[in-house]
């Protein structure tokens, strides 16, 4: 059986670990933010995940972020889209999406957000959405949210451990030293990432 565990990463943010994936949830004043749903061959993680929520707040899901268009990541959204959340993308993740035969429980994102750093309230909840340029694809994202001095990312940048640095998995090598300098500049405390490294630990700016 997959293990799975919730620890609190500040105020109102709880980081949800299922198997070797993680995800982010947020509670705010009306609803709850999610990251990726990451339930490719996994039909219990969103069952979990949504059980694992309601141990903290009866507030409904309101938004999912997906951080790209990896399958493994955006598989299983669409028990959250019944609750009627919106999801959020890069615009070129929605493309890709889009372009694939997804499974049916994979959710188009509804809204997009484009290069660069868009800041939203979702929820009540102050939060930026980072592109910091491409790195394991075109359309990958990070979160950040200033209030609690959280970053959250996945893929791209990890906790203990270096993604994949060869051209067949991370074809943007090339801007990858811009891409920690523009997350780095961020005033954030703690890094929880997509995938939980050695020992499950949090992370933070000497990592």
């Amino acid at each position: 059986p997959t293990s799975f565990e919730t620890r609190k990463v500040a105020e109102n943010v709880y980081a949800f670990r299922y198997g070797g994936y993680q995800s982010l949830f947020i509670v705010g004043r009306d609803g709850v933010i999610v990251t990726d749903p990451s339930a490719r061959n996994k039909p219990e993680a969103v069952p979990t995940f949504l059980a694992e929520i309601r141990k903290v707040t009866p507030l409904p899901v309101r938004y999912v972020i997906y951080t790209h268009s990896g399958y493994d990541h955006i598989a299983g959204g669409k028990p959250f889209k019944d609750q009627g959340a919106v999801f959020i993308a890069h615009e070129r993740a929605r493309l890709q999406i889009e372009r694939m035969n997804n499974a049916p429980d994979v959710v188009r994102p509804d809204r997009t957000v484009k290069d660069g750093i868009t800041r939203l309230t979702l929820a009540g909840v102050p939060l930026q959405i980072v592109y910091p340029g491409p790195t394991r694809s075109d359309n990958m994202i990070s979160i950040y949210l200033p209030r609690q001095k959280v970053l959250f990312a996945a893929d791209w940048i990890g906790v203990g451990n270096a993604p994949c640095m060869n051209t067949s998995c991370s074809p943007a090598t090339w801007n990858y030293d811009h891409a920690v300098q523009m997350v780095m500049a961020l005033d954030w405390d703690v890094f929880v990432p997509g995938h939980s490294g050695p020992g499950g630990r949090f992370g933070n700016k000497s990592d």
